[in-house]
This record gives structure tokens, sequence and C-alpha cells, in this order.
């Protein structure tokens, strides 16, 4: 999928607008219910005033520095 450069509101992925939406699998959401802390399968850049998708990754680096508790 192509994703814009920019969203309407014209901020680009490191706008603090732009906000990251983690996505887990079966047994990420299992062990998050019970406390644990799953590593995502999946991260999206969304813009939190137009909703606009810039993008989305899942690159095993990346994923582990959002489960490591960085890049928020």
């Amino acid at each position: 999928m192509d994703y814009p450069d920019q969203c309407r509101c014209g901020y680009t992925l490191t706008h603090p607008m732009v906000e990251t939406s983690e996505h887990y699998s079966v047994p990420g959401w299992l062990l998050l219910v019970m406390g644990g802390t799953p590593r995502p399968v999946r991260v999206d850049y969304r813009c939190t005033r137009c909703a606009v998708t810039l993008g989305t990754t899942t690159n095993r680096a990346v994923l582990r520095d959002y489960w490591q508790g960085g890049k928020r």
C-alpha cells in the first residue's frame, strides 16, 4: 500500500500530532490481559486530527523498539 508523505493537516511521521497504534497477535493479547508486555506484530502511524494513516511497519527492529519502551 502506498502512503502519503503528509496528511491533510500537513503533518509528517515525525510530528507530535501523529501517534502510533500497536497491533498484537492473539497470544500477544492473552499476554497483555494477564499483565505481560507483548511485542506488537504491526505499528500504524496515524494523524490524530484527520485520522489519515501515514504508514505502517512490520520491521522486527522497529517493533523491538516499541516492545522495549522506545519510540513513543
